[in-house]
C-alpha cells in the first residue's frame, strides 16, 4: 500500500478522523494485500470520509485489524449499509452481529 497522504486524504474526504483511519491501515502490521485490497472496496464501494470514520470507529472499535477482517468476511452492501449509519445502528445489523459473535 503505497498512497500518499493526499490520495488518504482525498479518500478521507476531509474527515479527520477517516484520515487517522486510514494512516493507522497504512502503518499497520497487516499483508500488504490486504491493505490494498482494503482501499480497494472503500473505493469500490464508495466508501469515503465520515462513513470510513463510522466503519472503523463506530462499528470495530477504532481497529484497523476488525476492520480488515469484517471487510472480509461480511457482504459488501451490508458493510456500506453499516458504514453509512450514523446512529450506530449498523452495528445491530445481523451480518454484523454474527461477525462480532463468531470472532
Amino acid at each position: 500500500m503505497d498512497y500518499t497522504p493526499g490520495d488518504l486524504m482525498r479518500l478521507a474526504s476531509g474527515n479527520p478522523g477517516a484520515f487517522q483511519c486510514l494512516l493507522a491501515l497504512q502503518d499497520a502490521s497487516i499483508d500488504l494485500d490486504k491493505k490494498d485490497n482494503t482501499v480497494k472496496f472503500l473505493k469500490d464501494m464508495d466508501i469515503k470520509g465520515t462513513d470510513i470514520y463510522v466503519l472503523w470507529s463506530d462499528i470495530c472499535g477504532r481497529s484497523v485489524f476488525t476492520m480488515v477482517e469484517l471487510i472480509e468476511k461480511v457482504p459488501a452492501l451490508v458493510v456500506k449499509d453499516a458504514s453509512s449509519r450514523q446512529d450506530y445502528s449498523g452495528r445491530n445489523l445481523p451480518e454484523i452481529l454474527e461477525f462480532f459473535k463468531n470472532k
